[in-house]
């Protein structure tokens, strides 16, 4: 799931997972990681997908780690 993960990140967008359809799935604690990554492969989440890819700039995540400013 790591894989998929990072994957994820680099071939959607490093900020896939702040999509809300996307976000709720992986918030599901009732659902083991592998149910969440096979529910979000389905057909039903592909709008979401494409959704998530607006989530692309260094904003989304890489800034709080090689910001220049303190």
């Amino acid at each position: 799931m790591l894989r998929v993960f990072v994957r994820l990140r680099w071939d959607i967008a490093p900020g896939f997972y702040k999509q809300p359809d996307i976000a709720r799935v992986l918030a599901n604690r009732q659902l083991t990681t592998v149910q969440r990554f096979e529910m979000l492969a389905t057909d039903a989440f592909s709008d979401a997908w494409t959704d998530a890819e607006r989530y692309d700039g260094p904003n989304e995540w890489r800034a709080r780690f090689w910001s220049e400013t303190p």
